[in-house]
């Protein structure tokens, strides 16, 4: 399926939820969700079920959506959540031609099904394939204990579908990755903005606030930037594109992949070096934007991602049309590297620029005594650890998250400092132009 079929099937399935006001937009009250996690909209897939031809249009988007990516012969079942999942599960196996499961939340009775209605007694193989459908994903979490269920059953369960993907929860990648799932998605946040905003559904001052809070406190994803996002060094000058066809330079991984998509980039865009170019294009994961950033920062050039690698936080949906077009109306972000500076044991003083973070760690076998000082200010006069972790907004959820840190707004303007192997005290926090 082509990015631009995605993007009609997922702006269509946002117009149904618009049209059937099966969304709604609050940016005083945030609505409390299932997961505990604050959010301005509320998507109400539950109400769609009394619209026919509406979940008609969606449960066949569906299956053209999970025939394309998964194969209609590969998938032996189609398996609902309770409960929201179930009407949904009923429509699509429908639609698809394949029988149904529904899974309870909770056993009732014993036995390997006792926690899933239906059968497998007319299942094509031992491990049958099992797509599991729910109404819509937060972050993920609550599909452990359906998936979990269903491969006790003897079940084989790789993928996951929603009507309605938040997309802005950092946590829903990590569950699903750790899940062991692909997870399918008609429609997101992203979508019902932009179909919200040009149909005008909602005020713009509305759209406006409930547009910036991935970026803003809170806990929505925290570093996940919005689509079409160009990344500005804020704290380096650099030369704005005015040309219509800006001049490119490609940077990609070296992994298979990303130097598959370099060579089909190249072929059909002109390309230049990094220094004379007006904008450098990673293709690659996250890991690869930051190797770029940290070779070519110098050259005051803004830089856009292509993810080509697994969760993308700082990426932008890779689509090898239309390259210019989206670099002309692409949106500047800025971060705010940090400048490190240290004194060794010989008074030698070295210097780094980094994107995400600086990690000080003890060389001896004693624990580290750490005095902690912000704009000249003891703020810790001593902390006892095995090192320190400073990080930028964007790498808050790099390796700060792993270690227990809070996770920050990539715009916010703020450092974190977390102790390396310490018993958690609240972390730091100070405003990133203090000093």
């Amino acid at each position: 399926m082509t990015p631009e079929r995605k993007t009609e099937i997922g702006q269509a399935a946002a117009k149904i939820l618009l049209d059937t006001k099966s969304i709604l937009f609050n940016t005083d009250e945030p609505f409390r969700l299932t997961s505990g996690r604050l959010s301005p909209v509320y998507i109400d897939c539950r109400r769609l079920v009394s619209f026919v031809a509406e979940r008609e249009a969606l449960s066949q988007m569906a299956a053209e959506l999970l025939s394309d990516a998964i194969g209609a012969d590969k998938i032996d079942y189609i398996a609902g959540g309770e409960t929201a999942g179930i009407p949904y599960a009923a429509f699509i196996s429908t639609e698809m031609k394949k029988p149904m499961l529904y899974v309870r939340k909770k056993p009732k009775g014993f036995g390997r099904m006792a926690q899933i209605e239906g059968t497998f007694d007319n299942a094509p193989s031992p491990k049958p394939h099992v797509v599991l459908v729910e109404d819509l994903q937060t972050d993920g979490g609550s599909k452990r204990v359906f998936v979990d269920a269903l491969r006790e059953a003897g079940a084989e369960v790789k993928h996951g579908f929603v009507v309605f993907h938040y997309g802005i929860f950092e946590q829903s990648l990590k569950n699903m990755e750790s899940m062991g799932l692909t997870l399918h998605e008609l429609t997101n946040w992203w979508h019902v903005i932009d179909v919200a905003r040009e149909s005008n559904y909602f005020p713009e001052n509305v759209i406006a606030e409930v547009e910036k809070i991935p970026e803003g406190p809170g806990n929505l994803a925290r570093s996940k930037l919005p689509q079409n996002r160009v990344l500005r060094l804020g704290d380096i000058r650099y030369n704005q594109m005015t040309s219509a066809a800006p001049k490119i330079a490609f940077y990609a991984s070296e992994k298979p992949k990303a130097q598959e998509a370099l060579k089909a980039m190249q072929a059909r865009y002109d390309s230049v070096s990094p220094q004379d170019a007006d904008i450098i294009v990673t293709l690659g994961g996250d890991g690869s934007l930051l190797r770029a950033l940290h070779e070519h920062w110098e050259l005051e050039k803004p830089f856009f991602g292509l993810n080509l690698g697994t969760l993308g936080f700082l990426l932008n949906t890779f689509d090898a049309d239309g390259l210019p077009e989206r670099l002309q109306k692409a949106k500047g972000f800025d971060i705010h590297p940090l400048r490190m500076k240290t004194t060794d044991q010989t008074g030698a003083t070295h210097e780094e620029i980094a994107f995400n973070e600086v990690s000080m760690l003890r060389e001896t076998h004693t624990s580290a005594h750490l005095k902690i000082s912000i704009d000249g200010a003891v703020r810790m006069p001593k902390l006892v650890c095995d090192g320190l972790l400073v990080s930028t907004p964007v790498g808050s959820t790099a390796y700060n998250s792993s270690a227990g840190g809070a996770d920050y707004p990539a715009g916010c303007e703020c450092v974190a400092a977390y102790p390396h192997q310490r018993l958690p005290p609240p972390p730091l926090v100070r405003r990133a132009y203090s000093s």
